[in-house]
């Protein structure tokens, strides 16, 4: 199920590119963001108002950062160095790789070179 704590704990690690981050952190923030995302937008197509399509740009904007920690930490997770999230400024292809590797591949704790006594990792 969706988590809002995970989500806001996703917000409070905006700065943080050290750990790891689970595939439930990291599927829960993106699904949320997407609801937000979606509901936000819809609100404006129904209103109709510019200075609010203003602000929710601007929020979107700002949701880089935690994106892109969250994403390094995942990679760190499951073994891999946090430079492979810049695959998704492959347009298309990258993020496919991208979301299909880092959503997909489970926690790595055997051999994982980074934050190997982590105890927040769940198996799930």
């Amino acid at each position: 199920m969706l988590d809002i704590n995970l989500f806001a704990n996703s917000w409070r690690k905006s700065f943080t590119l050290e750990g790891r981050a689970n595939r439930r952190e990291f599927w829960n923030y993106q699904i949320l963001m997407g609801i937000l995302a979606f509901t936000a937008a819809l609100v404006v197509a129904i209103l109709d108002i510019d200075p609010i399509s203003y602000f929710i740009t601007l929020l979107l904007m700002i949701s880089v950062f935690p994106s892109f920690s969250l994403g390094v930490r995942r990679c760190h997770d499951i073994n891999l160095s946090g430079f492979f999230v810049l695959a998704t400024l492959i347009p298309v292809i990258g993020q496919m790789i991208y979301y299909i590797a880092i959503g997909g591949i489970p926690t790595q704790n055997k051999g994982n070179k980074y934050n190997i006594s982590s105890v927040s990792i769940e198996k799930i």
